[in-house]
This record gives structure tokens, sequence and C-alpha cells, in this order.
């Protein structure tokens, strides 16, 4: 039989146990909140007797719970070509994965980039503009004067984000700011 590309709804219970079960097997085990909410969709290659074979989600332009039980290639091609694929549809560009450094080669040998690298993970990328090529484009502050940047998820902006961002500004001739906000 041939093998099935399906998306899992996480919202029905017997298909999230299903994909947590999967993933567990697969050494992914945080299903926090903060983890789950922010999924758009998750996607899953079945085999003919409805086995998963492969899974992977979206959040935004993060590639999520990607896993495989397979050693061959082709599952996790497969469903990493399908996720690049429903970005592509949405017109998301760049995007990223963070993983753990046993399973960076993999994204490597499919043309992620990585960004960074720590004995407890990776963080790849793909896709255009790289973080290089945006920062290339960034106005460059003046290396005379006082320079600041802040990375910060701030979804939703508390008065606390506020209070960081204006004590910044208060402190520095210029500051650059990445969020997530929408």
């Amino acid at each position: 039989m041939m093998n099935q590309l399906a998306n899992i709804f996480l919202t029905v219970t017997t298909s999230r146990r299903t994909w947590q079960r999967f993933l567990i097997a697969a050494g992914i085990h945080d299903f926090s909140e903060s983890e789950l909410s922010v999924i758009d969709e998750t996607i899953a290659i079945f085999d003919g007797e409805q086995n998963m074979l492969a899974t992977g989600s979206l959040a935004g332009n993060v590639m999520k719970y990607v896993a495989t039980n397979q050693t061959d290639a082709a599952y996790f091609n497969q469903l990493v070509s399908e996720l690049e694929n429903r970005l592509s549809q949405r017109g998301i560009s760049p995007y990223f994965v963070f993983t753990k450094p046993e399973y960076a080669k993999k994204f490597r040998y499919i043309g992620f980039q990585t960004l960074s690298q720590t004995d407890d993970g990776v963080l790849l990328e793909k896709g255009y503009p790289t973080i290089s090529q945006f920062l290339k484009q960034c106005p460059k502050g003046d290396p005379a004067k006082q320079n600041g940047a802040i990375v910060m998820n701030a979804n939703p902006f508390t008065l606390g984000h506020q209070q960081l961002v204006e004590k910044a500004a208060s402190e520095s001739d210029h500051v650059y700011l990445w969020t997530n906000v929408k």
C-alpha cells in the first residue's frame, strides 16, 4: 500500500495522543501549552495500516516537532519538503528549525544553514533573506555612540516590555529592536 500524507488536528484528543506517543518514542517530550499553542498546523506520513512514519508542525516561520521513526531519509525529506511547500504557499521565508545536534546533519543535507550550535541544540535557517543578508541591510549605528539591541518574545507586548524598550532608548543613541509582536 502507498504511504499517505495527512493533516493532524491536535484539537482531536485521539489524534493528539497518537502524535504525542510517536514523538515520545522519537525522544521529544516537551508538550507544554506554550509550545503547543503556537502551532499553526501539523502533518504526518502514514503507512497503509495507518501507522505514523513521520510528523512535523509549523508555528509561524518555525518547523517544530519534526520526527521520523525510520532511518530511511525518504520520509524525512518528504515531510520537510511538504512543510517547506506550505510555508512557501503562505509567502513565509526565511524559516527556522531548532533541533538536537545529532539531527542537524539531516537538515544541512537539504539546504539548511547553521546559525548557532551548543552541546544541547542547533538553530538552523533556510530561505531568503538569511539572517546575514538581513543584517547587511540594517542601518549601522555610529560606532562613536552608544548602540543597543533588544531581542524579545513580546506577544503580548506588556508594560514590562515597554519599560525595557524605554530604558534602552534612554541609555542609547541607537537601539535595534527585534520582536515577534504582530
